[in-house]
């Protein structure tokens, strides 16, 4: 019985968003007190990431390729200086 409840378990977070599971994960630190025994200091250290600048540039990166992917403007913007190459086997 404990391994069906694994089972579902896995299939649920498998289904759940990246957010959502960076938050889940956020709580069960400060929640564990992984970082430090005191409540205030536990939920500080788990929160103190988001302030880093290199974590959000590395965020909007993401954001911002995913999008260029998915308007296929990233596709455009690198055949235009070559367009010899648009109907290329490998384009």
């Amino acid at each position: 019985m404990s391994y069906q409840r694994h089972i579902v378990f896995l299939l649920i977070i498998t289904s759940a968003p990246r957010g959502g599971l960076s938050i889940l994960g956020v709580v069960l630190v400060a929640a564990a007190r992984v970082t430090s025994e005191d409540p205030g200091t536990a939920i500080r250290d788990a929160l103190s990431s988001f302030s880093s600048s290199l974590i959000w540039l590395i965020a909007v990166a993401v954001m911002i390729s995913r999008g260029l992917i998915k308007t296929g403007l990233g596709r455009v913007s690198s055949i235009t200086p070559f367009p010899c190459l648009a109907n290329a086997r490998w384009a």
